[in-house]
């Protein structure tokens, strides 16, 4: 019996046994969302660059809901994902918060099990109000400090609720990105711009450290990835803040009795950029969800101060020399201050410095807009770093379909009427073009409730679609 035993371990030590070694690890999370795609896009782009990944919450079956002990458990990767449900009140976080979860839990009873290890390298945590206010971004600067995070990024306000998808296949082309002697890009400006380009400039939020290069620091194992501690203990938060613009405040009260089209066709096309003007530097790229949209990435910006006028003097000058000031003529604008900002011990603000404008031109007819259809360009002290082409131009008005939609009143009564359940109250509502499946733009009233979960209600027959929150 114990030659038995020995002959074992030979074969086994011989290779007889096939043994993979990994040099890095994550856990990808799905919460109590409807649609896995997001941890799955985490999944597969990990598992291509060597990773030993454990998914939790989903399988071949369906959503089975990951939990407070997997969030825990995260302490023993070196990556996390997780994407669900989330809500904050006060100095609290919540995950897998609705109204019928049995497995809703405080975050950071969870999260301060993470002190004191010190596998967990970057965390991403793709939900509602994780790192919302001074007091919630207080106890994650604590964990932070306490353990071997080095990056934590997710939403200060509600995560996008239909594009979480976009954004994670986005966040990683960018972190693979190279461009001449530039390898990759940092967690930072990946989360950043994949967000940005996905129509979520306000809403992200990134924790990191700025000594050593930190503020560089790559997912481990991909281009341009190096090891490295903070050798100061401040941590800063990487946001931006919508600024000033022409907005949009009051479309939705202007057009409710006013005759306006129900279907706009736009251009095949997006705008025809002449991208020598932006220099040598160009790395174009299509997004994930629509061949004709395009990202020009130049380089990660600074973390320099420039002045805010300065910023949004540079991007206007930028759409100027295009030569597609005239195009942009008539859009919505919405400028987002880039910030860096010191967290104080107890959470309060410390120095914040602006270091970039972020000007987006939204396409709308009559103040309503055209969604998924602008044009962006992100600018910093030393320029033009981003820009990112959506835009569409509206190409014909179906004169034969003039109408008078349905009222935002009758919209909330549709939307009332037709859900078997206490929904959670209505946060915003407006009217807008929705793009449909064959290119063109139709009239809807959409809805946003207080979970973030969204409804379209159709301007003209009062069908209601629900958008499946990923």
């Amino acid at each position: 019996m114990k030659k038995q035993i020995i002959a074992l371990a030979t074969c086994i030590f011989m290779g007889f046994s096939s043994i993979t070694s990994y040099a890095y690890s994550a856990e990808v999370c799905q919460g109590n969302t409807a649609n896995a795609d997001d941890v799955k896009a985490f999944y597969s782009n990990l598992s291509s660059k060597g990773y030993a990944v454990t998914a939790k919450g989903y399988s071949d079956k369906g959503i089975t809901i990951a939990d407070k002990n997997d969030f825990i458990n995260a302490k023993n990767y070196n990556v996390l994902y997780w994407s669900g449900h989330g809500g904050s009140n006060g100095n609290n976080a919540t995950l897998n918060i609705t109204h019928d979860s049995s497995k809703r839990f405080n975050t950071f009873e969870a999260a301060d099990k993470w002190k004191n290890t010190y596998d967990l390298k970057v965390a991403i945590i793709a939900a509602c109000y994780q790192f919302n206010g001074n007091g919630l971004r207080g106890k994650w600067v604590e964990i932070m400090k306490n353990s071997g995070l080095k990056v934590l990024a997710g939403y200060h306000e509600s995560a996008p609720s239909s594009n979480d998808t976009k954004i994670a296949n986005e966040f990683f082309r960018l972190a693979n990105e190279t461009r001449g002697s530039s390898q990759g890009n940092s967690v930072r400006y990946s989360w950043q711009q994949a967000n940005i380009a996905n129509g979520s400039s306000g809403k992200w939020i990134v924790l990191g450290y700025k000594t050593n290069r930190m503020e560089y620091y790559r997912l481990p194992g991909f281009p341009g990835s190096f090891e490295a501690s903070p050798s100061s203990k401040t941590v800063y938060r990487y946001t931006s803040k919508n600024i000033n613009g022409t907005g949009a405040t009051s479309r939705a009260a202007s057009f409710i009795n006013r005759e306006i089209p129900y279907e706009i066709k736009v251009s095949e096309d997006t705008l025809d950029l002449d991208t020598a003007v932006l220099g040598d530097n160009c790395h174009v790229a299509s997004l994930d969800d629509d061949a004709q949209a395009k990202i020009i990435n130049l380089r990660e910006n600074r973390l320099d101060s420039i002045a805010l006028e300065d910023a949004q003097k540079n991007n206007a000058v930028i759409i100027e020399n295009l030569g597609i000031d005239s195009n942009l003529s008539n859009a919505i604008i919405n400028n987002y201050a880039l910030l860096e900002t010191e967290i104080k011990e107890d959470g309060s603000d410390g120095e914040e410095n602006n270091i970039g404008v972020v000007s987006t031109y939204q396409q709308q007819y009559r103040g309503i807009p055209l969604e998924d259809n602008f044009f962006t360009v992100c600018s910093d002290s030393d320029g033009v770093f981003s820009v990112i082409d959506r835009w569409s131009e509206i190409s014909e008005i179906d004169s034969s379909q003039i109408i008078e939609p349905i009222t935002i009143r009758k919209a909330e009564e549709i939307l009332d009427s037709k859900l078997n359940f206490k929904a959670p109250e209505i946060d915003s509502c407006e009217y807008v073009y929705k793009k449909t499946e064959n290119g063109t733009y139709r009239l809807s009233v959409k809805l946003v409730l207080e979970n973030n979960q969204q409804y379209y209600v159709d301007a003209v027959s009062g069908d209601l679609e629900t958008v499946e929150i990923e």
